[in-house]
């Protein structure tokens, strides 16, 4: 059995780290891209956190960077969170979206608590502000979703979802919906506009989410 556990735990990382480079590849420069594969193929070959010699050279690069990577593999190693939250936040400090990525979905995670909660709206925001279409997706939910919403807060909002729309993520399908249930009136009446509504249906569905609801 424990055998089976091993190997199962194996395979899930194997999987995992195969589609973290492909993402790596795609979203890296080159020197980054290549040292980041050679640090992660250590992971899956020994299980080694120490890399230091790789670690270094990827430091040199770009010492943001490689306080996010030194983050993100301490919060993957180890049982304890603090020291890879630590290099992640000074990782967000110097501007590594990736890192306030990492930081607002580890808070989401642990939202069962007020302080962790608050947390997450601070880095969520942080890379709205920042213009990460992602996060300024996710911000836009947490406006749209207070208990008393604002003309204000709709009209941020329906800033950041156009930004998130835009930009070919695989998140624009939904920013264009939830576009559409704002100018469908969902939540403040000044906004509403039958043909932005519509507008922002078609797109969504035409990117494979939702319909465009009949009149």
């Amino acid at each position: 059995m424990i055998c089976h556990t091993n190997l199962n735990n194996r395979v899930r990382l194997i999987i995992f780290l195969f589609f973290f480079v492909a993402w790596v590849d795609q979203s890296h420069a080159a020197d980054e891209a290549k040292l980041l594969k050679a640090i992660l193929g250590e992971v899956i070959n020994g299980t080694n956190y120490e890399l230091s010699g790789k670690a270094l050279a990827l430091d040199e690069i770009d010492h943001c960077f490689s306080l996010y990577i030194s983050g993100w593999i301490q919060l993957k190693s180890s049982n304890s969170n603090e020291n890879g939250i630590g290099l992640l936040k000074e990782s967000a400090s110097c501007g590594n979206i990736y890192a306030i990525r990492l930081l607002a979905g580890f808070f989401d995670k642990e939202n069962l608590q007020k302080e962790s909660w608050e947390k997450h709206h601070k880095w969520t925001r942080l890379g709205a502000e920042l213009g990460d279409p992602v996060l300024s997706m996710n911000y836009a939910l947490v406006l749209l979703r207070r208990e008393n919403v604002s003309s204000a807060d709709v009209r941020m909002a329906i800033g950041l979802l156009e930004l998130a729309a835009k930009v070919g993520s695989s998140y624009s399908a939904y920013a264009y919906y939830q576009l559409g249930q704002i100018y469908s009136g969902m939540h403040v009446a000044e906004f509403i506009s039958e043909e932005k509504a519509k507008d922002s249906f078609e797109e969504a569905a035409e990117l494979g989410y939702g319909y465009v609801p009949e009149k």
